[in-house]
């Protein structure tokens, strides 16, 4: 874990997860930025935050900063992501210590992986990916950057979701299929067979719904 100030870059649902499980791991936040529709009821007493949203980031009172991107928008938090890379900025990954991991399962950086999650043998998470609680990722299942995978989402062994795609509460995907680069898959639906970017799909078995484009 870092030895930097951490700061939280956001203040709605995803830093009220990253506030907590840090605070189970030990950790305290250093600052809180706040976009210009999020309110801070939530955060302790004893933790400034900052107004600004994005333009924030490039204040001085940042640049020793590592950093959650906890902003909700899946292709917002890549941009935040893509602009830290280009600063040479470090990310965190918080793991809920009641997540289990397998020692063969690659985790990305600045992702967040709440209570009850399971990552399976051979799963690659990749950067900035936020899974909920009660998430199931099987073996060898691929989650790309910035995708979202809502609460009892479950991946077989083999399926590839795209970056800054979302599975929704309770939806699966059976092995082996992918599902494209910003697409949605509604909740409860049940993938069977690939569904392209920018789609949305719901039902059992998922039909596309209407394209994105």
């Amino acid at each position: 874990m870092t030895n930097s100030p951490i700061c939280i870059v956001g203040a709605g649902a995803q830093a009220k997860y990253s506030l907590d499980t840090m605070g189970l791991l030990g950790l305290e936040a250093a600052a809180v930025i706040r976009f210009s529709t999020e309110h801070t009821e939530f955060v302790p007493d004893n933790i400034p935050v900052y107004d600004g949203g994005r333009d924030a980031l490039d204040s001085k009172e940042f640049e020793h900063c590592a950093f959650i991107m906890a902003r909700p928008n899946n292709r917002e938090k890549l941009g935040l992501i893509q602009w830290a890379r280009e600063q040479d900025r470090e990310l965190v990954t918080l793991i809920h210590p009641k997540a289990v991991i397998s020692h063969s399962a690659t985790i990305g950086q600045g992702c967040l992986i709440n209570a009850g999650a399971v990552i399976q043998p051979h799963a690659t998470i990749g950067d900035g990916v936020m899974i909920h609680a009660n998430v199931v990722v099987e073996h060898d299942a691929v989650v790309e950057e910035c995708a979202n995978l809502a609460p009892m989402a479950a991946l077989a062994g083999w399926v590839r979701i795209g970056t800054c795609a979302t599975v929704f509460t309770g939806a699966r995907c059976i092995p082996g299929v992918q599902v494209g680069a910003d697409s949605i898959i509604a909740a409860g639906a049940t993938v069977i067979e690939n569904i392209p970017e920018k789609s949305l799909a719901a039902g059992t078995p998922a039909v596309i719904k209407k394209s994105m484009d």
